[in-house]
């Protein structure tokens, strides 16, 4: 069965959803059920005097046989399974399902052998999916594996000892080909038949379709088969079997009130049943380990309240530090030891890393020359002396020497840079040299870089009639013009004077440029520092906890500034880099844009300003694929990095100041199942927001067998409509109060 089928079925649909929604039915019965149909034709040739001849009519019939899947299915036909095969996570609260590419699939055949459907009612599918721990299935002999290959004819014939019940279908119902033909069965006792298969009234509740409408794949209609039970593991691991299953010839042994299994022949255990398996897979569901995804997310609003949510140490109850002392605190800075050099009485100064509790300030032009922190030839030009305290900031000092040993620890890069500096050099040098020519000495700067520009320059002036002059003055025989004066000397620092000697420098460094910048964009994205570097005192950030900040450019500067240092020996190559500094940092920009994590096309317009989160919890370990995301002002906000930096540790930042931030589960597609509190009721009526969850009280399942979680399916839907304020439901609207919403919380937080 190809996708074709969905795509076709969806575009009969008589009001498809929109894009980018989607849409339950109760079913998609097919015009035709499988069955044997006759196609008769009658043909009738009238004469132009019909009293004297008789019309002559002719006749032919031509019976044709519709017959879907029966006893074995195509793989091709699954779209989807859940839980996937070779799972093995906590499915203790999700139901499992199996999406399937022909939406009639379900009813194509009847659960009761020839039976006419009932006008005006979608009929039971013939499908089930059960699931089934190992201890539910008998296994054959000498192996683990519950499916057993064999015949359609020996599938369905009587068992000689009276120990397996086989399915029930009237006589010459199979045909000779499809009876030789191969299928895979199950086999499990008869108290378990009882135990775990689905009643005719919970069948009505277990199959529905699904309408999907996105950009990427267009209109589907599927059809879904749900199961009815939950993959419970109370204290160990649990491998489940999921099966597909026929239900053809079982329709008197599904309740209520169905016949009972028969006891084996000689002995009082009911009949083990044999049944078709369609198809199958297995996972492992496993025991409650930890906190669940919103008990976790209770803490991270809890520690938020602490600090208000900034990274910056807590100040102990009952203390009074002085007041410069609690504003540093609370501005993100950690007091560290510091050893002045010469120093022999160890002090302490304060320090922060990129990361500040508060809007950061722009720090003015450093040392007498007024050089920009972009520029800053070393460390100590840096270095803050807070005069009233009597104590130094080396905040971006530090940032500058960490700069610099990250651009010396890596040979490749200090190559590079080094490598690009002496292109400027000779660059400008040889524009020197070639002003110093009178004949060069008007050529514009991006001319005299190509290596043979006295070769275009002797060109152009034979084009402007140089050769004319040169055969006239040695026709004339005249005296020899004297000689021109000699022209000024040009200097390299004359040509890194001049307007555009950054445009043409850039260009001629170009193909060295794009290696230097990439490593520069990933330095300012903090990819390369190490995490002390970034949250000084492990108390900013305790054991389950979320802290926002601000990013500070001007300790990216610094941090830039260091890194730039590698390779400077003298004032030549401090002034190469300031005239190559506003390109490349510009270079750099759009690069550090294309290593964004994540770009909106309706995001919100960057601000120029950074800011972040960091958050250490075991929702971090537990949920590594975690969903992070920003608003402002109801537009998304592009995310710069989003990396977990340790198992339990992970950072974004963010290109803006959102105004709202969520933290939701990773995105699995859509799944059924119970919430923590129950099933959360979700809008039928209502245009417009119909599937959206509403405020009313949580519905608790109801269970046939609680410890095994066998729900009752009909007896769950009937609650479902009572407090849906309806008499009835269909399976559509009962899939659409089992979808499990992801759980997410958004901060600022508002609530415990």
């Amino acid at each position: 069965m190809s996708d074709d089928q969905s795509t076709r079925a969806f575009a009969k649909l008589q009001s498809p959803p929109p894009l980018n929604n989607i849409q339950f039915y109760d079913g998609y019965v097919p015009t035709l059920p499988d069955g044997t149909y006759t196609i008769g034709l009658k043909y009738t040739l009238t004469p132009p005097d019909t009293s004297e001849v008789q019309s002559p009519s002719y006749t032919k019939s031509q019976k044709f046989t519709i017959q879907g899947p029966e006893f074995t299915l195509d793989p091709a036909v699954i779209d989807t399974i859940y839980p996937p095969h070779g799972g093995n996570h906590k499915y203790d609260h999700d139901l499992p399902f199996v999406v399937l590419k022909d939406p009639s699939l379900p009813w194509e055949r009847s659960l009761v052998p020839d039976a006419e459907p009932q006008e005006g009612h979608t009929p039971l599918s013939w499908m089930a999916l059960l699931l089934l721990a190992k201890d539910d299935i008998i296994m054959p002999t000498g192996t683990d594996n519950p499916v057993t290959t064999t015949t359609v004819n020996d599938f369905l014939a009587a068992d000689s000892s009276g120990k397996t019940l086989k399915p029930t279908l009237p006589s010459g119902w199979v045909s000779s080909d499809l009876d030789k033909s191969q299928c895979q069965t199950i086999t499990i006792p008869g108290t378990v038949f009882n135990k775990v298969m689905p009643t005719k009234d919970d069948l009505a509740y277990l199959a529905h379709c699904r309408a999907v409408n996105t950009a990427d794949e267009g209109g589907q209609l599927l059809s879904v088969i749900l199961g009815n039970r939950l993959a419970v593991a109370a204290q160990s691991p649990v491998r489940y079997y999921a099966h597909l299953i026929s239900l053809e010839g079982y329709a008197d042994y599904l309740g209520p009130n169905g016949t009972a299994i028969p006891t084996q022949t000689g002995a009082s255990e009911l009949m083990n049943v044999q049944l078709a398996s369609l198809f199958n897979w297995s996972f492992v569901s496993q025991p409650e380990t930890g906190l669940s995804f919103k008990a976790l997310l209770r803490r991270l609003i809890k520690s938020e309240k602490a600090n208000k949510g900034l990274l910056c140490l807590s100040i102990p109850q009952g203390s009074t530090p002085p007041e410069e002392v609690t504003a540093r605190l609370k501005e993100g800075y950690a007091p560290l030891t510091f050893n002045a050099a010469g120093a022999r009485d160890q002090s302490f100064a304060w320090y922060r890393g990129p990361f500040s509790a508060v809007m950061p300030q722009a720090l003015p032009n450093v040392g007498e020359e007024q050089t920009p922190v972009l520029q800053a030839k070393n460390a100590d030009a840096l270095m803050i002396y807070l005069e009233a305290q009597g104590i130094f900031d080396l905040s971006y000092a530090v940032a500058w020497n960490y700069g610099r040993s990250l651009a010396l620890s890596d040979a490749v890069f200090a190559q590079d840079l080094c490598a690009y500096r002496k292109k400027a050099h000779s660059t400008t040098t040889k524009l020197a040299q070639r002003l110093s020519m009178g004949r060069l000495s008007n050529q514009p700067l991006d001319r005299l870089t190509a290596h043979d520009v006295v070769t275009q320059y002797f060109t152009s002036q034979m084009v402007n009639g140089l050769g004319n002059k040169i055969s006239a003055a040695m026709n004339a025989g005249g005296p020899v013009a004297a000689a021109a004066s000699r022209p000024a000397k040009v200097t390299p620092q004359d040509v890194l004077e001049m307007t555009d000697a950054s445009t043409v420098l850039t260009d001629a460094t170009s193909e060295l440029q794009s290696s230097v910048v990439h490593w520069l964009a990933r330095l300012r994205r903090l990819s390369l520092l190490p995490f002390s570097c970034l949250v000084p005192d492990p108390r900013m950030l305790p054991v389950e906890s979320i802290r926002f900040f601000y990013l500070d450019p001007t300790w990216l500067n610094a941090l830039t500034a260091g890194a730039f240092s590698v390779g400077i020996h003298g004032s030549a190559d401090a002034e190469i880099q300031s005239k190559l500094l506003p390109a490349l940092m510009s270079a750099v920009q759009s690069e550090e844009k294309t290593l964004y994590s994540r770009t909106y096309s309706n995001g919100a317009a960057g601000t120029g300003k950074v800011s972040g989160l960091l958050i250490r919890s075991q929702l971090i370990s537990a949920w590594p694929k975690l969903v992070v995301s920003a608003t402002s002002g109801g537009a998304p906000v592009n995310v710069i990095r989003n990396d977990c930096l340790a198992p339990n540790v992970r950072l974004c930042l963010f290109d803006g100041i959102p105004d709202t931030v969520s933290l939701a589960e990773p995105y699995h597609g859509l799944q059924f199942g119970i919430e923590d509190n129950g099933i959360v009721l979700r809008n039928i009526t209502t245009a417009g927001s119909i599937g959206a969850q509403t405020n009313a009280t949580p519905v608790n399942p109801s269970y046939r067998d609680t410890s095994s979680g066998i729900i009752d399916v009909a007896a769950t839907a009937q609650s479902l409509a009572t407090a849906l304020s309806t008499s009835t439901i269909g399976s559509g609207d009962f899939a659409l109060q089992m979808v499990k919403a992801l759980e997410m919380k958004l901060f600022p937080s508002s609530t415990n």
